[in-house]
């Protein structure tokens, strides 16, 4: 019999109507029609269309600053990631000799000094040693590696986090406080009310001051707490305030790195529960997060040493990368939006 025959005139089993609603209820704008289109559009140019007032497409809505062309990898990364994909690289003559010596190190604690051999669950206990060495540098207060998770990029620690906190047997579901998701364009990645919607939590939503240089005010907070208390029992508050992520999240797809496609990221847990660390221990442990993406975090975390080999080419090239970021930062995008926006029509050209 034809495979047609026997699903073709046959209703499909799974259909949207007994979907899961709370996967129909998850919206991520990133995925929209706005991104949607920009697909078609980019298809389009690289076969050649020559109808569009452009011809070539930058998305950004994704944050990818590689993707942009405007953002070179930064030789040291890659070069520590090529050291431990293959071994054998390290020989040629100009392989600088501290990222060698990395790499050893490294590849020293691997099952079979293999990076593809699987890892702890909570990753490689020396990268999140070196994660630890890194915070205590930058805060100047002691991190326990033990408190250190390493993940597939800070969606997927954010999503185990918020797992954690979801109580569905609750009277009333639980509830997180969030920034506004409003208040940045679309285009965006709404992770949060997306992920929310996904574990069937309840969102409460509070604004940031705009005049204010978008900070946190305590007195919208209870405004926002006041508002949706009968609805909810508020479980933990997102605070993303200047950047998503912050706090005790970190992601190696930001900064002068930009490494979105490796999928590195790790949190750091403090002051929780021992028992809660165990369920959380138990919820990670079926798969560990991608090696490659664990040591693309130790290269951020671990930079060359001044006077090393290495320690030149990386400092030009993280400063160009820095320099070139301030620069944008500092156009004044938002006096240009503004403006099209009170005149009666601009043109497609002006807009993009």
């Amino acid at each position: 019999m034809m495979r047609s025959e026997i699903h073709g005139s046959q209703s499909k089993i799974l259909t949207v109507e007994n979907l899961n609603p709370r996967v129909i209820a998850v919206k991520y704008a990133i995925r929209g029609p706005i991104a949607i289109r920009a697909a078609e559009i980019d298809q389009q140019l690289k076969k050649g269309d020559h109808n569009f007032l452009f011809d070539h497409l930058i998305r950004a809505n994704a944050g990818d600053c590689h993707a942009s062309g405007n953002q070179v990898p930064i030789t040291y990364i890659r070069q520590f990631i090529a050291g431990c994909s293959y071994p054998p690289v390290m020989k040629t003559p100009d392989f600088p000799l501290d990222i060698k010596c990395k790499v050893e190190r490294l590849l020293s604690v691997c099952g079979g000094g293999s990076l593809g051999s699987y890892t702890e669950a909570p990753g490689i206990f020396a990268i999140r040693q070196d994660v630890a060495d890194y915070i205590h540098r930058r805060d100047g207060h002691p991190s326990n590696p033990e408190d250190i998770y390493l993940c597939d990029g800070v969606t997927n620690g954010i999503r185990t986090v918020l797992k954690l906190m979801m109580n569905n047997d609750m009277k009333k579901p639980s509830g997180v406080v969030s920034d506004n998701f409003e208040m940045t364009p679309v285009p965006q990645f709404p992770l949060y009310s997306a992920t929310l919607s996904e574990y069937g939590a309840y969102e409460i939503e509070y604004y940031l001051d705009e005049d204010n240089n978008w900070a946190l005010n305590t007195e919208e907070l209870e405004r926002a707490l006041n508002k949706e208390k009968d609805n909810c029992i508020p479980r933990c508050i997102v605070v993303i305030n200047p950047g998503n992520p912050t706090v005790s999240f970190h992601s190696a797809s930001k900064g002068w790195y930009g490494e979105c496609g490796s999928r590195g990221g790790y949190y750091e847990l403090i002051n929780v529960d021992k028992d809660v660390r165990m369920q959380l221990n138990k919820l990670i442990s079926p798969v560990c997060s991608t090696s490659w993406g664990q040591a693309i975090m130790d290269a951020i975390v671990n930079p060359p040493e001044e006077g090393k080999p290495s320690y030149k080419l990386y400092e030009q090239e993280r400063t160009d990368v820095l320099n070139q970021l301030r620069e944008k930062a500092s156009l004044n995008v938002a006096e240009t939006l503004i403006s099209l926006r009170h005149r009666r029509r601009a043109s497609l050209a002006e807009i993009l």
